[in-house]
């Protein structure tokens, strides 16, 4: 090359870099320009390009007046829910004084034959000068000592209106924590919105007069800054109903926990022979159950398996323990072994009763998510 072309040819290099990162200037500022473009309300999306919607002075106050209006109802609704979380599970909450008590486990199987109820003790009758007389026909049939012997017993066909299901109370409890927060919709908040997102774009109306077009632009700035101080205030309400809750269940009574953690090992028991159903397929079904009141008597018949699996568990055990103190030739052994072969068969039979109940959940909650 010619002396008076190397420099050039130095800078030739520079120039093509130069270019380069205009070019990639270019490129990054399309790209932002294309998402602010589709983020802006009123964007629409067809096949690959982004067209905006024209948008004059007076639809895009009429944006912002609703996301105000929104921002506004997330503030009341999270004030209303902190108060009401603030005051679960305290003096001030007359639910908490109505919860459910919580039954002991059973140490024994209760006797699911046994229909009658437990005789009255023998009474000494008197006459009308209160001298012991001798009892007679009409005292056996008078109703003192028959009374009470057709009573249900203690665990099963409870009655669900003046007993009602203990899961029902704790899943009711569940569904209200969960609307009144982060699952509901009264306090989700919307996408974020910038002032230049309503502001830029927006152009006088043609259809109407001067007046009315820079009434509508002062409106329209007025409502951006009103938003502007609406939207800490909209995020510090939802943060507020969080804070609560968590404040909520840490008041929550733990006897509820403890007993649905008591039905969910009974349940988990009876499913131990199908290993396709995992513990979080049981919390769905159990939810369900828990919550709709169409199978309020199911959950019944469902915490009664599991009260008489409890029972039949512990006599088991126990039935195990006495058999083994005997000699394995003896006849006492051998009659406790078959004590043991015969509880064994009814647990199974519990079993397969929760099974029952549960796939009868199962196949409803299919059906109403597929209708």
């Amino acid at each position: 090359l010619p002396i008076t072309m190397l420099p050039m040819a130095r800078r030739a290099p520079l120039q093509r870099q130069r270019l380069l990162r205009l070019l990639a200037t270019a490129v990054t500022v399309l790209v932002a320009g294309q998402a602010f473009v589709a983020s802006r309300p009123g964007a629409r999306v067809r096949g690959e390009r982004l067209r905006l919607a024209a948008q004059n002075w007076r639809e895009a106050c009429e944006e912002a007046q609703a996301l105000q209006e929104k921002l506004e109802s997330i503030v009341r609704a999270g004030s209303m829910q902190t108060e009401w979380l603030d005051n679960l599970f305290t003096d001030k909450d007359d639910s908490f004084s109505a919860l459910p008590k919580i039954p002991e486990p059973l140490k024994m199987a209760p006797n699911r034959n046994a229909e009658w109820g437990t005789p009255k003790k023998w009474e000494t009758f008197k006459d009308s000068q209160g001298n012991v007389r001798q009892d007679g026909w009409s005292d056996l049939f008078s109703g003192y000592y028959t009374d009470g012997w057709l009573a249900k017993p203690k665990h099963g066909g409870r009655n669900l209106a003046e007993e009602p299901p203990i899961l029902s109370f704790e899943g009711t409890l569940k569904a209200s924590l969960a609307d009144a927060c982060s699952g509901s919709s009264d306090i989700t908040l919307p996408e974020r919105v910038y002032p230049a997102q309503l502001m830029g774009g927006a152009a006088d109306d043609p259809e109407a007069t001067e007046e009315w077009n820079r009434l509508w632009k002062q409106t329209l700035e007025n409502n951006v800054e009103t938003l502007e101080l609406l939207w800490p205030r909209a995020e510090a309400a939802r943060a507020a109903v969080l804070v609560a809750e968590a404040r909520a269940k840490e008041r929550r009574p733990e006897s509820l926990a403890r007993f649905r953690d008591r039905i969910m090992e009974g349940l988990q028991f009876a499913f131990k022979q199908d290993p396709e159903v995992s513990r979080a397929d049981i919390e769905s079904w159990l939810q369900m159950l828990a919550t709709d009141t169409r199978l309020l008597m199911k959950l019944g018949q469902l915490e009664e398996a599991v009260f008489e699996l409890e029972g039949c568990i512990s006599e088991l055990n126990f039935r195990v323990r006495k058999k083994t103190s005997f000699k394995p030739d003896s006849e006492d052994y051998k009659r406790w072994n078959k004590r043991e072969i015969s509880m064994q068969e009814r647990i199974d039979d519990v079993a397969f009763t929760i099974r029952s109940i549960l796939e009868t959940t199962r196949d409803m909650k299919e059906a109403d998510r597929k209708s």
